[in-house]
C-alpha cells in the first residue's frame, strides 16, 4: 500500500523531485568550501577526541564522549564527526564535513515530503483543507512544494553550512522520522489493526532516544506528535479500548515525563540557574526576551532579508521589563493572542492553527528559561515545517479555485522560491 496518493502524473513528479534535489545541492554549493566557524572550531576542529585514525570501538567511544559529560552528550553527532575526519584522510577537511551536512539537509527533505504528505492526506481525506480542499493526486505536488520551500529557505543555511550544527539537523532527522512513524502507526489503530499502539511507542520512543543522542530538542517529539494527533485525528472513532490505550499513550510519552522535568526543576533550581552566571540576563528577561524572538523568526521566515540573517545575532535587545525595550509587551500580548487563536483554531483543524501549534512546540525548549544564547537562526530547522505544510494547504486552495489565475499564481510562486535562492 502506497504511503501517499499517487502524483497526476508520477514521471513528472519524479522528475520534480530530482530538480529539487539538484537545486538544493546548486543553492549550497558555494559555500561548502568554507571555513569552520564560531564554535565549530573548538567543538570539532580543536577536539582531539574527533581526530579519528583508526576504526575500533574504543575510539568510536571516546569521540562519542567529546563533550566530556558523564553520558555521550551529543555522542552520535560527534561521531559523524569523527568518520568525517576519518574518510577525509585522517583531515578536518571543511569540504568533507559540509558535504554530509548537505546530504543531511537532502534527507531531511525527503522526510519533510512524507511528513507534509501524510498531513494533507489526512486533511484532505477529513475535510479541513481550505476551500474545498486539493484532489488525491495533488497531494504529492502539494508535499514537495512545502519541502521545497523548507529545503531551499536562506534561514537553513546556518544548520546545513555551520558544521556543529550536524547536531540541529539529525536531531531534526530523528523529529521527522518519529512523526512520520506516528502518522503511520495512528492511522493504523484508526483502522483496526494490530500492533499499532507498540508500533507507536516503539517509533517515537526510539526516534527521540536516538535524537536526544544529536541534540536534547529531539525530546520535544512527544510534544509534536501531541500536535499531530490534535489536528490530524477523532479520537471519537475510535473503539472505547483504543481509546484508553491512546490516553494512556500520552500520559506515557508526554505528561509523565514533562511532570518529571518541573519537579526536577523545582527541587533542583541550580541545574539552571548555575548557567546563568555568565549570562548578562536573568531567566525572566530571558523569558520576556523570546517573545520577541519568536516574532523575529517568524518575519525571517515569511519575508526573509539578507540585512537581518545572519550568524551572529549579538546585538538583540534585552527586554529587562515589559515596557523596556516598549515591544516586549505587544509580543507577549501578541503570542497570548495568538494561542488562544490556535487553540480555537485547533477545533476546526485549521492549517494556520497547525503551523502555530508547530511552531511553538519547536520553540518551546530554546526559548524556555535554559541559560542559552537568546537568537540563532537554527532554531527554525523542525519547527519552520509546520509553517510550509500550512503554506502548502492554502497553496493548493488557491490553485484549486482560481483556475484562471494558475499562470500567475505559479509565477508568483517561482518569484519567491528564486528570492530564497538570491
Amino acid at each position: 500500500m502506497a504511503l501517499l496518493p499517487p502524483p497526476s502524473r508520477p514521471l513528472l513528479a519524479g522528475l520534480a523531485a530530482a530538480a529539487l534535489v539538484a537545486l538544493v545541492v546548486l543553492a549550497y554549493a558555494p559555500g561548502l568550501s568554507g571555513a569552520f566557524m564560531f564554535d565549530s572550531v573548538e567543538r570539532v576542529l580543536r577536539n582531539p577526541a574527533l581526530a579519528l585514525t583508526r576504526i575500533d570501538a574504543g575510539r568510536l567511544i571516546g569521540a562519542a564522549y567529546a563533550e566530556q559529560a558523564g553520558y555521550p552528550q551529543r555522542g552520535l553527532a560527534y561521531v559523524t564527526f569523527a568518520l568525517n575526519h576519518y574518510l577525509a584522510g585522517g583531515r578536518f577537511d571543511p569540504f568533507a564535513f559540509k558535504l554530509t551536512n548537505l546530504a543531511v539537509h537532502v534527507v531531511n527533505g525527503f522526510l519533510v515530503v512524507l511528513l507534509a504528505g501524510l498531513v494533507l492526506d489526512r486533511w484532505r481525506r477529513i475535510g479541513a483543507l481550505p476551500a474545498g480542499g486539493a484532489p488525491a493526486g495533488a497531494v504529492l505536488w502539494l508535499a514537495l512544494f512545502a519541502a521545497a520551500l523548507w529545503l531551499l529557505h536562506p534561514i537553513q543555511l546556518t544548520s546545513v553550512l555551520y558544521v556543529v550544527q550536524r547536531m540541529t539537523s539529525l536531531a531534526g532527522t530523528w523529529v521527522l522520522a518519529g512523526a512520520v512513524l506516528y502518522v503511520l502507526a495512528r492511522t493504523r489503530l484508526e483502522a483496526g489493526g494490530r500492533g499499532a499502539v507498540a508500533g507507536m511507542y516503539i517509533g517515537v520512543a526510539a526516534c527521540a532516544g536516538i535524537g536526544f543522542l544529536c541534540k536534547q530538542n529531539a525530546l520535544l517529539l512527544p510534544a509534536y506528535v501531541a500536535v499531530l494527533e490534535l489536528f490530524l485525528f477523532e479520537r471519537g472513532a475510535l473503539a472505547a479500548a483504543a481509546r484508553r490505550r491512546l490516553a494512556v499513550f500520552f500520559v506515557v510519552i508526554l505528561v509523565l515525563p514533562a511532570a518529571a522535568g518541573v519537579v526536577v526543576l523545582l527541587a533542583a533550581p541550580e541545574l539552571v540557574l548555575d548557567g546563568y552566571a555568565n549570562r548578562d540576563f536573568t531567566p525572566v528577561e530571558r523569558l520576556l526576551t523570546q517573545a520577541r524572538v519568536l516574532f523575529f523568526y517568524a518575519g525571517l521566515l515569511l519575508a526573509p532579508g539578507l540585512r537581518r540573517l545572519g550568524l551572529y545575532h549579538d546585538d538583540f535587545a534585552v527586554s529587562t521589563g515589559l515596557l523596556d525595550p516598549w515591544t516586549t509587551l505587544p509580543a507577549v500580548l501578541g503570542w497570548a493572542g495568538l494561542v488562544a487563536l490556535a487553540v480555537w483554531g485547533a477545533r476546526r483543524r485549521a492549517p494556520w492553527s497547525f503551523a502555530i501549534a508547530w511552531f511553538l512546540v519547536g520553540h518551546a525548549m530554546e526559548s524556555s528559561i535554559l541559560p542559552l544564547e537568546l537568537v540563532h537562526e537554527h532554531r527554525n530547522y523542525a519547527a519552520g515545517v509546520g509553517v510550509w505544510v500550512a503554506v502548502s494547504a492554502y497553496a493548493g486552495a488557491v490553485w484549486a479555485r482560481a483556475v484562471n489565475l494558475r499562470l500567475a499564481a505559479a509565477g508568483a510562486g517561482a518569484v519567491w522560491l528564486a528570492a530564497l535562492l538570491a
